[in-house]
């Protein structure tokens, strides 16, 4: 049997970092495909957006973190509009939309398994049976 997820525990997951609140409230595909997006953009964007935004600010060509990064100089500018303006709030929206999604995946969790708990004693029970094997109470749905 699952055990509950709390959803503010889910919710404090994916604030940390997008994807593990899902997971904690067992839904592990979108927990999955969140964590990897988020990876992709944290590798990705955020260095580029540093290495474009480091080389404005110098007002020259910053050659050696270009030429590790694999990016040209003249495409400092460009890459910066494209990561601040585009995929940095791209990575805003998923962080919030993960942490609401985390918190509702957590309730919703917690309301399938609702009924499978005795009203007397607590104990959660398999359904299927009509009396609490802890305490002999019928069970109630």
């Amino acid at each position: 049997m699952e055990p509950p997820s709390s959803p503010w525990g889910a919710a404090l997951l994916s604030f940390m970092f997008p994807g593990l609140g899902q997971v904690y409230a067992h839904d592990f595909v979108k927990g999955c495909l969140l964590l990897t997006v988020s990876i992709g953009l944290g590798v990705f964007v955020f260095p580029i957006g540093v290495l474009a935004f480091i080389a404005l600010y110098l007002r020259e060509p910053f050659p050696i973190a270009w030429f590790v990064a694999g990016v040209p100089s003249e495409f400092a500018p460009p890459a910066l509009v494209i990561s601040v303006l585009f995929l940095a709030p791209v990575s805003w929206f998923l962080w919030f939309a993960s942490v609401v999604q985390a918190y509702d995946a957590a309730t919703q969790h917690n309301e399938r398994f609702a009924s499978l708990v005795c009203k007397v004693c607590g104990r959660r029970y398999t359904s299927g049976i009509t009396e609490c094997p802890n305490c002999g109470a019928p069970a109630v749905p």
